[in-house]
């Protein structure tokens, strides 16, 4: 299931690269199988999108706090 998601997710990416709510769920899909790094690529290009999402910042902080 959290497979079919990823890939749902990369896809809405490749037509709306810009699409941080995408960017934030994909982060939050790759930290569920583990795969942080690639959780905290998405959650800085949320914040990049979107400077003042906190969820993105604590989820990104809490991740790079567990390297």
């Amino acid at each position: 299931m959290i497979d079919k998601a990823i890939g749902d997710f990369q896809t809405a990416l490749k037509i709306n690269p810009d699409y941080a709510d995408v960017h934030f769920n994909l982060g939050m899909a790759y930290a569920e199988k583990g795969m942080t790094g690639e959780a905290a690529r998405h959650y800085q290009e949320v914040i990049r999108l979107n400077p003042n999402d906190e969820a993105a910042r604590n989820n990104l902080n809490r991740i790079l706090q567990e390297r």
